[in-house]
């Protein structure tokens, strides 16, 4: 009778994925298989490489196994990724990753040259063989070769800077090399003009330029105040208030001061 039960316990083990070391007892406390009242019974569908929970006690169990894999695909390294294979257990399904390896790196190769000149830039590209990836290493321009006795002087004025420009004999472009300032203005003696100010433009003394003809001004003076007086008084009436009207004796500017509407 008892290798009938041992035969039928074997069987229930082996059906149910238990590992025969522990068994529950009503309480749910562990005990060895041989003091148990039952063996620990799971869910159907679970596997030794899980953790399980048996349907009797409650008791969680840990994986008794390690997982089954089988390779379901690999993916390769990029430039900046790294590559892993995938892998799925073949009991439980779990997906997994591992064998890493380190991403690439970049492969830059040489892929354009443009070379620098007087009036640009020169940069080399180059470009990764693998994803395409790139960037430029920029060389400076290069200097302007100027054409002996190519220099065309222009001399300042009064107002105006002068300058001297030179044909570069490699661009063909003709570009200013210096620069003059201006000479300023020369008064011609005895033909100042003072401007006294008033109250309705600023004074200023006028000159004429020796050097090139043409008048200017310096010496400004603010504007004066206006100098008003009294001309007409209006006494209020019942449509509107009383006010005075003021000239300036100068420029003859009127300005009324009340005048209010009534209401």
């Amino acid at each position: 009778m008892r290798k009938v039960m041992k035969i039928g316990l074997a069987l229930l083990m082996s059906l149910t994925g238990a590992t025969g070391l522990f068994a529950c007892s009503p309480s749910g406390t562990e005990t060895s298989s041989s003091q148990a009242s039952h063996v620990h019974t799971f869910a159907e569908g679970t596997f030794p490489c899980q953790e399980r929970k048996c349907l009797v006690c409650g008791l969680t169990i840990p994986p008794s196994a390690e997982h089954d894999n089988e390779l379901r695909r690999t993916v390769s390294p990029t430039c900046l990724n790294k590559g892993y294979s995938v892998y799925a257990c073949k009991n439980c399904g779990t997906i997994s990753q591992g064998d890493f390896v380190s991403p690439l790196g970049h492969d830059y190769q040489k892929a354009t040259e443009l070379a620098p000149t007087c009036s640009s830039v020169g940069y080399t590209e180059y470009v990764c063989s693998r994803c395409e990836d790139s960037y430029k290493q920029y060389l400076p321009s290069l200097e302007h070769h100027f054409q002996e006795g190519s220099a065309v002087v222009t001399p300042p004025t009064c107002t105006h800077y002068g300058t001297t420009s030179e044909h570069c004999s490699t661009c063909g472009q003709d570009f200013i090399t210096e620069y003059t300032a201006p000479l300023g203005h020369v008064a011609t003696p005895g033909k100042d003009k003072v401007i006294a100010p008033t109250c309705t433009r600023e004074g200023r003394t006028e000159h004429l330029c020796y050097t090139c003809g043409e008048t200017y001004s310096d010496s400004y003076q603010p504007k004066l105040d206006h100098s008003f007086v009294v001309t007409a008084i209006e006494d209020a009436t019942c449509a509107h208030a009383s006010y005075l009207e003021k000239t300036c004796t100068s420029c003859g500017l009127v300005r009324i001061e009340g005048g209010e509407e009534q209401k």
